[in-house]
């Protein structure tokens, strides 16, 4: 970084973070992808008391062993429906005109992270942490098989002054299941903005695929990634290549971090 905070302000800034996201979501996003936050909000019954919401808070969590399929596929589709619905470059030029931020680097220092701007951003990530496995031929292979799909990310590059939005910590407690089967994104903290929307997926589903392998039993994550595969693909139907990239992709930045911390 080029920028060095305090402990004391790099809480401040995840706080002010948290409060921005869920404050301008409602705001902006036209679809259905809200913070589990409002979701718990809206459902309060002033005659049921306290209670009620602690009881749908509760409601909301799942244990581990009910993660499977359709867990996958609502995750994504929740994931989807921010990068379709949401409108992030009217969002961060709001947040940013209203603190008195000038430029991205004012930005990222005060308010949100930056995940792979671009299709090199993701390699220069991915080349740390395969650099840590200490194997550099298949750190090479993974990183051959990375750059077939330049092409097809960089050909889904937004404007230099449009942003797409990441979640930032995608894991087990920070997505929460309402009854009817929709996942909910809450825990904000570590949000951040890209350029490129397929990016913004690969990073918040490569924490997901992290997550499912390391804490669920082998074919309940088998099933988890499958289900999040399906729905992927039947959103980009139309161009199955962009599909491929983002499971691709997603899978590779997943195994390279799951290596790193054995």
């Amino acid at each position: 970084n080029e920028w060095d905070l305090t402990p004391e302000e790099e809480a401040m800034r995840w706080l002010n973070r948290e409060i921005l996201v869920n404050e301008k979501l409602g705001k902006f996003t036209t679809g259905d992808t809200v913070s589990a936050d409002e979701l718990v909000q809206a459902n309060r019954d002033p005659k049921e008391g306290s209670m009620f919401l602690v009881k749908r808070t509760k409601e909301q969590e799942k244990q581990l062993d009910q993660y499977g399929e359709a867990e996958g596929k609502a995750l994504a589709k929740s994931l989807l429906d921010m990068q379709t619905n949401l409108q992030a470059t009217e969002m961060i030029n709001e947040i940013m005109t209203e603190n008195g931020i000038k430029t991205k680097l004012e930005m990222e220092q005060k308010v949100f992270e930056d995940y792979f701007d671009h299709f090199d951003g993701y390699m220069d990530n991915s080349k740390v942490i395969l650099e840590e496995l200490g194997d550099e031929e298949l750190a090479g292979r993974l990183e051959g098989r990375m750059e077939k799909f330049r092409d097809v990310i960089e050909g889904r590059q937004l404007g230099e002054d449009e942003y797409s939005f990441v979640h930032g910590n995608i894991n087990f407690d920070s997505v929460k299941y309402s009854k009817d089967g929709r996942a909910y994104l809450s825990d904000w903290q570590r949000a951040g903005k890209t350029q490129n929307k397929e990016l913004s997926l690969v990073y918040d589903l490569g924490n997901a695929f992290q997550e499912a392998v390391e804490k669920l039993e082998p074919k309940q994550a088998e099933n988890f990634i499958s289900g999040v595969e399906a729905e992927i693909r039947t959103h980009y139907k139309d161009q199955p290549e962009v599909a491929e990239a983002i499971i691709n992709l997603t899978k590779f930045r997943s195994f390279a971090m799951i290596v790193n911390e054995v």
